[in-house]
């Protein structure tokens, strides 16, 4: 049995209590309420003209199209399976997921959502890399991701915000475009 397999089934094999079941399922679902908060925060800033809007419109536009990439293009082009319908004994909690699972979008929406966070609020990042790891984890334990879906996910999310973030210090908060 292979090395990701065998996580998989550690992780997704520990004993489901409802109360950790309702807390990974709490944790997964988090992610795009955030990404919605810290699109609506830069916006309501920008609005009160604290924040350059045409910051704001590039970063939701290139938060859109990664996500877009990532969980859509990619995960047809690889086509992997979810793993209960790869392996036997799976713990599938709350709504199975119907699309495929490499590589993970909670992990890619999340892991660029941290790098977009830490540019601007450095002290936020206590907060969100325990919680993207938390993220990651609970996805196998909920049983719809294999960890090497959540470490390609991560993997991707960090390194395209830290590709946004450059784009940004080059074209729109460089001295000469202001």
């Amino acid at each position: 049995m292979d090395l990701d397999v065998s996580i998989f089934n550690y992780i997704n094999g520990v004993n489901h209590l409802p109360w950790l079941d309702i807390s990974m399922l709490a944790v997964s679902r988090l992610v795009m309420p955030l990404a919605v908060l810290f699109f609506v925060a830069l916006f309501i800033l920008a609005l009160r003209g604290e924040k350059d809007f045409r910051e704001v419109v590039f970063l939701f536009l290139a938060f859109a199209l990664g996500w877009a990439l990532n969980s859509v293009v990619l995960k047809d082009v690889f086509a992997r399976p979810r793993p209960e319908f790869s392996l036997n004994n799976v713990v599938v909690v709350g709504k199975p997921e119907t699309d495929f699972s490499f590589p993970s979008g909670h992990s890619f929406t999340i892991a660029l959502l941290s790098v977009l966070v830490a540019r601007k609020k450095y002290s936020l990042t206590l907060f969100f890399i325990p919680f993207t790891l938390l993220v990651g984890v609970s996805r196998i334990y909920l049983g719809v991701h294999f960890p090497s879906d959540i470490l390609v996910g991560l993997g991707l999310g960090f390194l395209y915000g830290l590709v946004i973030n450059g784009v940004v210090d080059k074209f729109i908060e460089h001295p000469v475009f202001k």
